[in-house]
This record gives structure tokens, C-alpha cells and sequence, in this order.
């Protein structure tokens, strides 16, 4: 009965979040290069109507100090191109004005696959 709880938690968090804007706490420690995100976002239009799938936690691509990664319940997908146009609108909500950027958000017309930027330490 908890896990059954859990899950349907979770569902409504993930469908809160798909109907809102990209969210980007003040408080969220290792943020990362602003031109970091924009290569993988980049990298990800440039793919086109390619199929980008995500289950629990996918990355699409790792640059620098980035890490774009889908998440979801399931799985889901959409195009490389709607989630580069989803991770867009997070870096414009997002960016900070010392360069830094870190949020997340859903993919462009696709609510139940979720968008995260985040630092990944390159030495790591």
C-alpha cells in the first residue's frame, strides 16, 4: 500500500511540474557554464525529429560542466529537437546573470518527460 502511494506521489509531482514553467530554485548548489547547456542543447536540435527516449533518468548529453538528462515514471519520449526546445526554455528561465544556469522542466509538447541541467563535475 506505501509504494502504491509513492508512485501516485510522484505521478502527481511529475504532472504539477509538466504544467508549469521551468523551475530554477535560488538555493540549488553547482550550478553550471550557461555555454555549457547551450552546446548540448545545440547538439540535441541538430538531431532533429531522432528519437530522444528517457526512463527513470536518461542523459542526452554531458559538455563541460553540463549534464541534460530526461526523466520519467516510465518511459517516454519525444523528439531530440522538442527536448532541445523544452531545455531552451529552461535556460532562459533559468540563467543567472554571473553566466550559471541550473532548472528543470518538461520537454517541448511532451509534459510527462521532464528536463534536468545540471552540473556534472568533469573530473568525475
Amino acid at each position: 500500500m506505501a509504494s502504491f502511494n509513492i508512485h501516485l506521489l510522484i505521478l502527481a509531482a511529475l504532472s504539477l511540474l509538466a504544467t508549469t514553467a521551468p523551475i530554477s530554485p535560488a538555493d540549488l548548489p553547482d550550478v553550471l557554464k550557461t555555454s555549457d547547456a547551450a552546446w548540448c542543447i545545440n547538439n540535441l536540435a541538430a538531431k532533429g525529429s531522432t528519437r530522444c527516449k528517457a526512463g527513470l533518468r536518461t542523459t542526452f548529453c554531458k559538455h563541460g560542466t553540463c549534464e541534460l538528462a530526461g526523466v520519467s515514471t516510465g518511459t517516454a519520449q519525444a523528439t531530440c529537437a522538442n527536448v532541445a526546445r523544452g531545455a531552451g526554455k529552461i535556460l532562459d528561465r533559468c540563467s543567472r546573470s554571473d553566466g550559471t544556469v541550473k532548472g528543470w522542466g518538461a520537454a517541448w509538447g511532451n509534459g510527462n518527460l521532464q528536463i534536468t541541467i545540471r552540473n556534472v563535475h568533469p573530473d568525475a
